[in-house]
């Protein structure tokens, strides 16, 4: 009976104490948190020791899952390597929840009815080494708090999303809220700075407010009703007791700035921190102290007159000739001084006082919702290095509003400073290029697969839509008008500021070029829609641009006159060093025209899909159909060139005929200047080139029918054309003429000459020869010829030493080793030989030694001996022998005086009584017999 009084007692006592707790807290302004910044409604003060002890009474138990309390060693000691983190990840959950219940409200908006105000508050209570986050989210269930917190990786918004995917059709719910979750493994980095953590919890699903307990080394956790009861209205509140050395995260200018570093821009909602501010307040004065002073300062003012009076007199009678003007002078100062005490004698007074009040820390919001006039250049590089988590700068950005049919949206695009290392292996998602908002609340980091080309997911984009269809599909999402419509937006968005920046910022876009250079170029191949407006970003170094790249709207904007063509060379992987100096350059670059000279294995497929650029058509100069636009005027070079097709036509016909094989055409070139001859290919043909990257790229693909198509391709006739003016040229044509119908050696040689010509003019001309073991057997002929040396003069090889025997037997361990310099090795470099001991290790043996493992040879020799000499030894002993026959110790001996074996015993065999057997190593052959029992059976 006393014991029940005395519990009532007890808990009257109890309540009545937390009573008084809470209304001082409210006092204080403790127990509030804003759902604007002025005002204070609701409690946050955490857990009062008398509502611990009251809920460790009805708290009920539950096993972690069986890797929890690894998982949390894992987090505390290798998972965070910065103990900061975990206030990014409990910030981070709880912008999570936060968005999670904002995209519930756009179909159910009753859902916010039990807590309007969305935000995030953190409160550092500094006396009880606490640290409160709270936040006004979904909130969660008795169930969920098992489920959510008492697992790996169970999250509430997993779930959630795995119900929209599997009902897309329900209407009170979304898809594409691509959220982590409000718990997932970022929860436990709670532990990182805490040693026991409280998860109080009120979600609209349940009536009732739990808390969930768990210390860092627990294998177990605890779930109970909260015994404040429905303080949250809705949503989690954590409560970390923080470890002795996390005890500066208890500062509260360094959560400040753990937030300002990390969750500036993590989340829409707002994040409050309970801060202590100086601020100066009136002093009250009591009416009777005003009388006093009163009296006294008239005191002070009869005082300060009398000394003034006094001062006056003594000046007066120092300065008797002092001027008038003078006197008018001094008393102004001194009725402006005393004007001066008047004013501050008049001013109110104040005291410094202390005061806790709510402070926004994320005060700028979302970025991009802003005015970009209002946004400054560090707040856009802060932004994107919280959203990447990179520690270079854009090089650029642009933000814009778009209008998509029905619905308006911002964007905002960033430009990084370089590609992502592992760029051309990571697919779309990987990326993380795109973030897609819906009236600021993230729906999917993925809206398409194509929502940025593939070409451009190296930037970083950011959309947020006042409107898009959020009770559909992710498939029907892809497909969504106004999604493509934005998609399109975006991407002229992002060409035309590129546009933009290479015409403003010239030297940032060559720097960016460099880097991006290739991306855009696959761009100009595989977007059929923007190609024209990205040709125009494009730049490649030329014959007059020296060190620097070229845009064709330069090159079209300098082209000379009558000039219809953009001439370009292709040598993917060649320096333009060794482009400049191509055959087919020279009679252009002589002229004054300009030759753009590609080096990327992309560029040559470029000019095929472009095929013109403000009407002036590509023209490879290693093809047919290169035209400088005066060929049709009258002039000496045009007769000069009649001229010459008459002159060489013999060379030509006896050419053609030579090379049929090979040869379509033998013509008189308008392109070369100091080369003697090239091979040009048709104009629909591969050039050399070309032909080695289809080559590559039919190895790596490995198809069936590449080396058809490649032979085919390689065996494709082309045109050889000559320099009329070239002394070599000119000689040929001299020989032909020369040489007589029945003169066979002239012609032969002349055969070895035009067939090297051709060769070397391919290899010059980017082309591979087809043969080169011939094509080199004919230079050497050549050599011969050039220096007197017959040409049928045979090679005297002489004696070649034959390879020696196939070895038998096992490989030698040491085979291969190579001797140390500076050695003593005085070896004359044969063969030493090796001793493999019984243990399996090996050593060096003298060349007089016998190796005792080669049981053919010292087999003979040793039965013999050792029947011999033991014999004599036997009969000794015949007698002893007898008597311990029964006991098998020793070996019988037959009629036929022979040792049997089956007695003897591997100790009974003394092998320095057998005499001299000449190179037998007898220490070695004792050594064996003691591991190599099986010997016995062979004596």
């Amino acid at each position: 009976m006393k014991l029940g009084r005395y519990n009532k007692l007890l808990t009257l006592i109890t309540l009545s104490i937390a009573v008084l707790n809470f209304t001082y807290s409210q006092e204080d302004g403790l127990n509030s948190s804003p759902s604007d910044p002025s005002e204070q409604i609701l409690p946050v003060a955490g857990f009062q020791p008398e509502q611990e002890v009251l809920m460790s009474k009805n708290q009920e138990k539950f096993e972690f899952q069986s890797d929890i309390a690894r998982l949390m060693k894992v987090v505390v000691s290798h998972l965070y390597h910065d103990r900061d983190v975990f206030l990014r990840e409990l910030l981070s959950n709880s912008g999570d929840a936060l968005e999670k219940l904002r995209f519930a409200s756009l179909t159910d908006p009753k859902v916010m009815d039990s807590a309007p105000a969305l935000n995030i508050t953190i409160v550092a209570d500094v006396p009880s080494k606490r640290l409160i986050i709270r936040d006004s989210g979904v909130g969660m269930t008795k169930e969920e708090l098992q489920k959510n917190l008492g697992t790996i990786a169970r999250s509430g918004t997993s779930e959630f999303l795995s119900k929209l995917e599997k009902s897309p059709s329900d209407k009170s719910s979304g898809t594409g809220s691509n959220l982590i979750g409000q718990f997932g493994l970022g929860f436990y980095s709670s532990f990182l700075v805490a040693d026991r953590v409280l998860v109080s919890s009120k979600s609209n699903d349940d009536d009732k407010q739990w808390v969930f307990e768990s210390n860092a080394d627990a294998a177990e956790f605890k779930i109970s009703e909260d015994p404040r009861g429905n303080n949250l209205g809705r949503g989690t509140e954590i409560t970390l007791y923080m470890k002795d050395d996390a005890l500066d995260f208890l500062q509260v200018d360094k959560l400040k700035e753990l937030i300002a570093t990390h969750s500036e821009f993590s989340t829409t909602a707002p994040i409050y921190v309970w801060a202590e501010k100086e601020i100066e307040v009136p002093v009250e004065e009591e009416p009777k102290k005003e009388a006093e002073s009163d009296a006294e300062s008239k005191e002070e003012d009869g005082d300060k007159k009398d000394d003034s009076e006094a001062a006056e007199t003594k000046k007066d009678k120092e300065d008797a000739d002092s001027e008038d003007d003078d006197d008018v002078k001094v008393d102004d100062a001194d009725s402006k001084d005393e004007d001066a005490e008047d004013e501050e004698s008049k001013k109110p007074k104040t005291k410094t006082i202390k005061k806790h009040e709510w402070e926004q820390v994320n005060t700028k919001g979302p970025i991009w919702v802003r005015e970009p006039k209002s946004i400054t250049d560090d707040e856009y590089i802060a932004f994107y290095k919280g959203l990447t988590g990179q520690q270079e700068a854009p090089t650029s950005w642009v933000h814009f509003k778009g209008d998509a049919g029905r619905t308006s949206f911002h964007g905002l695009i960033f430009v990084p400073e370089n590609l992502p290392g592992d760029f051309y292996s990571k697919t779309y998602a990987q990326l993380d290029s795109v973030r897609l908002f819906v009236r600021k609340v993230l729906i999917t980091k993925e809206p398409s697969p194509d929502f940025v080309p593939k070409w451009l997911n190296w930037i970083k984009v950011i959309v947020d839509a006042d409107d898009l269809p959020l009770n559909v599909g992710r498939d029907s999402l892809q497909v969504t008008k106004s999604l493509k419509q934005i998609q399109n937006i975006v991407l002229k968005k992002f060409i035309d500021h590129l546009s933009s920046l290479s015409k403003k910022e010239p030297e940032k876009y060559e720097k960016l070029w460099k880097k991006i250079g290739t991306t855009l170029k696959v761009g100009v191949v595989e977007d059929l829609k923007h190609r024209d407006k990205l040709a125009k970003l494009l730049k490649f170094q030329s014959s007059q641009s020296g060190a620097n790249a070229v845009s064709l709207d330069e090159y079209v904007a300098r082209r000379k006159k009558n000039q219809k063509q953009i001439y370009f060379i292709a040598g993917a992987g060649t320096e333009v060093k060794d482009l400049s100096r191509s055959p087919f350059v020279e009679k252009l670059v002589a002229r004054g025209y300009e030759v753009l000279y590609l080096t990327e294995p992309m560029d040559e497929m470029i000019t095929s899909s472009l095929a013109n650029f403000e009407g002036m058509k590509f023209q490879d100069v290693a093809k047919k159909g290169l035209e400088m636009g005066d060929e049709d005027e009258e002039g000496d070079e045009k007769e000069a060139l009649k001229s010459y097709k008459t002159q060489f036509e013999p060379l030509s016909k006896w050419v053609k005929e030579e090379l049929a094989e090979f040869v379509s055409d033998v013509v008189i070139s308008n392109r070369l200047t100091t080369s003697p001859c090239a091979v040009v290919a048709d104009s629909y043909a591969w050039t050399g080139n070309m032909e080695r990257l289809m080559a590559a790229q039919s190895q790596q693909k490995g198809a069936e029918g590449s080396n058809f198509m490649m032979d085919y391709i390689k065996k494709a006739k082309k045109t050889f054309e000559i320099n009329p003016k070239h002394p070599l040229i000119q000689g040929l044509l001299t020989k032909v003429e020369e040489a007589g119908e029945d003169d066979e050696a002239a012609k032969d040689e002349l055969k070895q000459v035009i067939r090297v010509l051709w060769d070397t003019s391919l290899v010059r001309s980017g082309f591979t020869v087809p043969d080169t073991n011939k094509y080199f057997d004919q230079i050497e002929l050549l050599l011969r010829k050039s220096i007197g040396v017959d040409e049928s003069e045979k090679i005297d090889v002489g004696e070649i030493k034959p390879a020696p025997a196939v070895e038998e037997g096992p490989l030698d361990p040491r085979a291969g080793e190579k001797k140390e310099s500076g050695s003593d090795d005085k070896s004359t470099g044969e063969d030493e030989k090796i001793q493999i001991n019984s243990d399996g290790s090996t050593q060096k043996t003298d060349e007089s030694k016998q190796d005792w493992a080669e049981w053919s040879k010292v087999k003979d020799q040793l039965k013999e001996k050792a029947i011999k000499d033991d014999q004599d030894e036997q009969k000794k002993s015949k007698t002893k022998v007898e008597d311990e026959e029964t006991d098998g110790d020793q070996s019988e001996i037959g009629d036929d005086g022979e040792l049997d074996g089956e007695g003897l015993g591997d100790e009974d065999f003394d092998f320095s009584k057998l005499g001299d057997l000449g190179d037998l190593d007898m220490e070695k052959m004792n050594e064996m017999m003691k591991n190599f029992g099986g010997l016995k059976d062979e004596l």
